[in-house]
């Protein structure tokens, strides 16, 4: 027989869920029909498996050690031996010196509490990895856990920490994530009902003056991972439901008076109200103004200029700020919550390259919504 203490954790996740990530090789069919049987309980009473856990609850699996090993993916590997095996492949007991596979250090955390925290992720770093080598923040911040010691291995059975938004491969910024189950549900469902409010920051080509809602539909074309911005509710892609509605908000900050490749270069406060893949990119692109440094959806000339000059290597846009709303249910406050990336030194050189710098200008973006 095996016990396992619910601790917070993995509070307010439901039994089967639980049952998942401690016997991942067992399939639900299998352990339903261990629940029926009462060979699965919960503070030794018969379990459906809806059940919602709370903090010293205690599950019972009644399994020989054999059948226990099988379904949990241990082998013939001892709980005690498990314990020393680290999260990542990366992991060293020097946080100073921990280094990665690709070199990556761990990102600078902008915002942490017992429930949530925010990296501040670097160009060129994936929010999750695309093939098994990759080391995403997903990796990074197990890592961190783990280096910090506020996570045991242990405590990775029951329920390991993840992403609650994504950003592109080569766009900065901050990126929540759920250090336990109540805080993943919040971000969760802050994110999907849009009262998180989140606001980037990017350089455009050409001249904006006044604020303006963009509003349209967006088809991805998975097989070339690019998208359309469609403007005509006729569009068949629309009609068939394919292409999503999508809005973006943006707010000219300031314009220089230089030219880059025959272009003026605009900073733009951007409110992302819909989140779909590639959006901010291709929606500004659409109306002639595209991401500086964007070679997927910018102008190849103006890239290079800026590549030349400022070494600009990757689109300039940078999710500066994220407004979590107060959040309240039965036993668990989350309080508002203002979390701002600084602005990269990438943009900067640019900003004042271009004349675009002035004293204020992070507070001034601070304030914008």
């Amino acid at each position: 027989m095996k016990e396992i203490q619910i601790n917070r954790l993995s509070e307010g996740q439901t039994l089967i869920k639980t049952l998942n990530k401690i016997l991942p090789l067992a399939g639900n069919t299998f352990l339903y029909k261990m629940m029926r049987k009462k060979n699965i309980t919960l503070n030794g009473r018969k379990v459906t498996g809806k059940e919602r856990l709370v903090a010293g609850d205690s599950v019972k699996i009644w399994f020989s050690d054999e059948t226990y090993l099988k379904f949990s993916g241990e082998g013939a590997k001892s709980a005690e031996d498990l314990s020393k095996v680290p999260v990542s492949g990366s992991f060293k007991t020097d946080a100073e010196n921990a280094r990665h596979i690709d070199g990556t250090r761990i990102p600078s955390v902008v915002y942490e509490d017992e429930d949530i925290l925010v990296f501040n992720k670097p160009t060129g770093m994936l929010s999750q990895k695309a093939v098994p080598t990759d080391y995403s923040i997903v990796e990074a911040l197990s890592d961190y856990l783990l280096l910090t010691k506020k996570r045991t291995p242990d405590d990775f059975r029951l329920y390991k920490p993840g992403t609650a938004n994504r950003l592109d491969r080569n766009t900065s910024g901050l990126i929540a994530c759920g250090l336990t189950e109540r805080g993943a549900q919040y971000l969760s469902e802050v994110i999907r009902e849009r009262s998180a409010g989140k606001y980037y920051i990017a350089l455009v080509s050409g001249r904006l003056e006044t604020r303006r809602l963009l509003k349209g539909w967006l088809y991805k074309n998975e097989d070339t991972n690019e998208v359309q911005i469609i403007t005509e509710a006729s569009h068949p892609l629309v009609q068939s439901l394919e292409a999503k509605a999508i809005e973006t908000e943006y707010i000219p900050v300031a314009i220089n008076g230089r030219v880059i490749g025959n272009e003026q270069v605009t900073l733009l406060k951007i409110h992302l109200i819909t989140g779909r893949s590639h959006q901010i990119r291709a929606h500004l692109s659409s109306v002639g103004h595209p991401i500086l440094g964007d070679y997927k959806y910018g102008i190849r000339a103006v890239n290079e200029r800026a590549k030349k000059l400022y070494r600009v290597k990757s689109q300039m846009l940078h999710a500066e700020q994220m407004i979590l709303p107060e959040r309240k249910d039965s036993d668990r406050t989350f309080e508002e919550r203002r979390i701002t990336a600084p602005i990269p030194d990438e943009f900067i050189a640019v900003l004042k390259g271009e004349n675009l710098w002035e004293p204020g200008i992070p507070e001034a973006l601070e304030d914008l919504h």
